[in-house]
């Protein structure tokens, strides 16, 4: 009850405060590392899935066949594993397809700044196209409308993966 206590307060002390501002406060303490990058992202990332699965679960638990399964006699492992993890799978991994848009967003922020992990990174080559945008504007158009063409196929795709995989979808 209070381990549960604790992380429903750690999960919503990050959720709340700006995601953007915990990475750079993660990258200037640990400086300019991939390392560095990847764990102020996933630092920032983790609590919106956190919340998506336990609200989910928590709808699971209650569908009737669920409690059929536990008045049965189903244990708790088995469970999860054979009814709540094919329900939650789905939700999960249109989740993080849809994800992926805002950690490209975050770490090309993070280059922008000159916080980013690698000089090749969206961010570092924007920074860059900014110095040379009048002599050479391409630079900085071709930039970044391939990251705005990657974010919107980033988001189809997360649409159409939340499509194809609804089980309410009606068949045609």
């Amino acid at each position: 009850q209070r381990t549960r206590l604790i992380f429903d307060l750690t999960t919503n002390i990050i959720f709340i405060l700006p995601g953007i501002l915990i990475a750079i406060l993660v990258m200037s303490v640990a400086g300019q590392s991939m390392k560095g990058l990847i764990f102020a992202l996933i630092l920032t990332g983790w609590t919106g899935y956190a919340k998506i699965s336990r609200g989910e679960v928590k709808r699971i638990l209650g569908l009737p066949y669920v409690e059929s399964a536990k008045a049965i006699g189903m244990g708790e492992i088995r469970l999860f594993f054979k009814v709540v993890f094919p329900a939650l799978l789905p939700i999960i991994l249109v989740n993080v397809v849809m994800g992926f848009s805002g950690v490209i967003l975050s770490e090309a922020a993070l280059g922008f700044l000159g916080l980013g992990g690698s000089p090749y990174s969206w961010g570092n080559i924007l920074s860059g196209a900014k110095t040379v945008i009048l002599e050479a504007p391409h630079v900085a158009v071709v930039a970044s409308l391939t990251l705005g063409g990657l974010i919107v196929g980033l988001n189809l795709l997360g649409d159409g993966l939340r499509d194809y995989l609804d089980p309410r979808q009606e068949l045609k």
